[in-house]
């Protein structure tokens, strides 16, 4: 049975070859999955960074708008206020030039008068 106990010593030396050939190979496979897993944690930092940048875009660009928002308000309230002032203004003077011509008027009636005294 010499021949029997080589075949099995030949069959459990293939089957130690396989077993390494398989170790092997999953090694590999290992060593492939956590150089897939560097690269995606890479990339994950990456993408945090990316959106943390952005987000204080963001935030830089609502902050911006709120204080244009603010300086719109303040300048339609000027806006507002100086026409305001400027119908006063010129209601005031439309009042003054009324005024003026009453007594340009008058002075003139009054010269006449003393024109006509001075002739007498």
């Amino acid at each position: 049975d010499l021949e029997t106990s080589e075949r099995e010593i030949k069959a459990l030396k293939e089957e130690v070859q396989n077993l390494h050939m398989c170790k092997y190979s999953l090694e590999q496979k290992v060593k492939e999955q956590e150089r897939q897993l560097k690269l995606q944690a890479c990339a994950k930092d990456s993408h945090l960074s990316q959106l943390t940048d952005m987000e204080q875009k963001c935030s830089s660009l609502f902050m911006q708008c709120r204080q244009l928002t603010e300086t719109q308000d303040r300048l339609e309230k000027s806006v507002t206020e100086a026409v305001r002032i400027n119908k006063k203004l010129t209601s005031v003077n439309n009042h003054q030039t009324c005024l003026l011509n009453m007594h340009d008027s008058a002075l003139e009636g009054q010269k006449r008068e003393v024109q006509a005294l001075k002739v007498q």
